[in-house]
């Protein structure tokens, strides 16, 4: 088995044993966010663990391209200040993906 191949199967464990993500969504094609819902702190906590066990350089991830944060913009958020500028469109961030970034242990850009 290739190193990332190895990788994969971490990540597919990974979301179906922690973040209980049902077994028959998972591909290694399979879009993180898009596909498996992962977002907020659940896409924090599942990034910190692939690190821990696979680290890489990610001086140039930026979650919010990826994923949404936790909880806000809520509906009614504009009337308490907090300005709602939309949904932003996410970038699909693959398993796939992130296996190839563990194995080069650093972050680029999905092409």
């Amino acid at each position: 088995m290739d190193y990332e191949r190895e990788i994969q199967l971490f990540l597919l464990r990974l979301l179906k044993d922690d973040l209980l993500v049902p077994e028959k969504k998972l591909k290694p094609e399979a879009r993180i966010y898009h596909d498996l819902g992962i977002t907020g702190d659940d896409a924090v906590e599942f990034l910190l663990a692939v690190r821990n066990r696979y680290p890489f350089d990610a001086r140039d991830f930026d979650f919010q391209n990826y994923f949404d944060g936790e909880g806000l913009p809520l509906p009614g958020s504009k009337i308490l200040g907090i300005p709602d500028n939309g949904p932003k469109v996410k970038t699909p961030l693959t398993i796939i993906h992130l296996a190839k970034v563990c194995a080069a242990q650093k972050w680029f850009d999905p092409e």
